[in-house]
């Protein structure tokens, strides 16, 4: 249920930016070899820790859009937890966001 809500979340809010990511994996697609498409798709991870499920979402973004897209993630995740059941932020109640502003490594 969580990585559904989460899912979901993620798709709305990127669906905006989908078209550009769509251009973006293609030209990408041509230009490396080793690099499929799956890993330029939207992905979450949930992880079984000590203070509760942590979950880790990586979405493929142009820099230029990285805080805007960023803001978007988050206030559907906010959504996506109020919904009921509500889930119970684990630790400070506030999620934690990381910009990874990496590139995917060839295999």
């Amino acid at each position: 249920m969580i990585q559904d809500r989460i899912t979901t979340a993620v798709d709305t809010a990127l669906k905006d930016h989908r078209e550009e990511m769509e251009r973006q994996m293609r030209h990408m697609e041509q230009t490396l070899n080793s690099i499929s498409s799956i890993e330029l798709r939207p992905r979450t991870r949930l992880y079984i820790t000590a203070s509760g499920i942590e979950v880790m979402v990586r979405f493929p973004v142009g820099l230029k859009d990285a805080a805007d897209i960023d803001d978007r993630v988050m206030r559907e995740i906010y959504a996506a937890i109020d919904q009921e059941p509500k889930l119970k932020l684990a630790g400070s109640g506030m999620p934690t966001l990381r910009t990874d502003i990496s590139t995917p490594t060839p295999a």
